[in-house]
């Protein structure tokens, strides 16, 4: 997890899970440095980006893994994304 300048409580957030997470924090650069320190200090085969505005549904991960462990000429897996959300609540 790379926090990228964060001044909300992220660091304390995440003290709980540093025994499984790798976390480096750098100051604001914007997300292109972000997602290189992170990818540089990544360990394992499979690689997301995911930035902090992003809900994920639980079945993402295993469904964007089973895609590439179904298709091993492909290189990446892309996920759809709704970019707003309207509420139409009354």
């Amino acid at each position: 997890m790379v926090n990228d300048g964060s001044t909300d409580e992220t660091e304390e957030i995440l003290k709980p899970y540093r025994d499984k997470i790798i976390y480096k924090a750098i100051p604001n650069s914007g997300a292109p440095k972000a997602r290189n320190v992170g990818f540089e200090l990544s360990k394992g085969r499979f690689v997301i980006f995911c930035d902090a505005d992003l809900i994920l549904k639980p079945e993402m991960l295993q469904t964007l893994y089973d895609k590439l462990k179904n298709n091993p000429d492909a290189t990446y897996a892309y996920a759809v994304f709704v970019s707003a959300w309207v509420d139409s609540s009354p």
